[in-house]
């Protein structure tokens, strides 16, 4: 199924992923820049799984926050609404998805191991070059292929294509699915950030994580969701590095980013057992 074909195809699907209505309800009143805190709470309250995760969270050496958060109102105004609405969007995203099963060429539970490391290496990276907000960065790293998801779903036989085509050949994910001529995983998911109605630096931050665009709303945040993706793709657990990653890095993530990278030997190691948490915190039940 050619690209044109695979996009009518999404438009016509009526079981497409969605949020909790929760994390839909969170994320459109912070559209609203007058939204009160008490009706942000309110909201949040009604869900008081998401409420531990947050307090959780919040107290986590994640935050590295120096007093204890007791309630959603003391996270709120200490976090800031726009991590608030972050938290809950990713606690729900992972909820939504525990259900999805594993199939050849993508293991559900690699797959958020790697999106995690994607967002913690996100939101360092942003953290250091100050080029964008480092809650951004992590959700746009935790989200970057969530539109994998969606084709294991809708599209298998193209997904199965794109994988037995990586075993015979040394490209990259997005370019092999380039050379079957298919709709990738990045338009894919940059359309269903769009149907959840995120802001649209996320949804480019998602749709153009694997080739930046200048046209982005924020392009900073897609190139240091770009970095993080190869980065995270790069550096194997077992210590090796994986080059084809490395090279394929696009030059301007390279040049806004290179005081990061050219020193990451310092501060990588480091941050691992921040990956470790997270993953242990965002998995924690699936």
């Amino acid at each position: 199924m050619l690209k044109s074909e695979m996009l009518k195809k999404l438009e016509r699907i009526n079981d497409l992923p969605t949020l909790p209505a929760i994390a839909m309800e969170v994320n459109r009143m912070l559209q609203n820049d007058d939204v009160s805190i008490d009706s942000l709470c309110e909201v949040i309250e009604k869900d008081q799984a998401i409420v531990t995760k947050l307090l959780k969270l919040s107290n986590s050496a994640f935050f590295g926050l120096r007093f204890k958060v007791k309630n959603v109102r003391e996270a709120a105004m200490l976090l800031g609404f726009s991590t608030v609405r972050n938290v809950v969007v990713s606690v729900s995203v992972i909820k939504s998805f525990c259900g999805i099963k594993s199939i050849e060429g993508l293991n559900i539970e690699d797959f958020w191991k790697h999106s995690i490391s994607v967002a913690i290496i996100g939101k360092e990276l942003a953290k250091q070059s100050e080029l964008a907000q480092p809650d951004e960065a992590f959700l746009g790293g935790l989200l970057h292929d969530i539109g994998k998801i969606v084709m294991i779903q809708h599209f298998q036989e193209e997904f199965k294509d794109v994988w037995e085509r990586l075993q015979v050949s040394n490209e990259l994910f997005f370019q092999a699915e380039e050379d079957r001529q298919i709709a990738g995983h990045a338009l894919i998911g940059g359309i269903l950030a769009q149907k959840w109605k995120l802001p649209e630096l996320m949804v480019h931050a998602i749709r153009y994580h694997e080739k930046p665009s200048v046209s982005c709303s924020d392009y900073n945040l897609v190139l240091i969701v770009h970095m993080a993706n190869m980065l995270a793709n790069a550096l194997q657990t077992d210590g090796k590095v994986n080059k084809k990653f490395l090279v394929s890095i696009h030059k301007d993530a390279i040049a806004k980013m290179k005081p990061q990278t050219s020193n990451i030997n310092s501060w990588y190691p480091s941050i691992r057992a921040e990956i470790n948490e997270a993953c242990e915190f965002f998995m924690e039940g699936r």
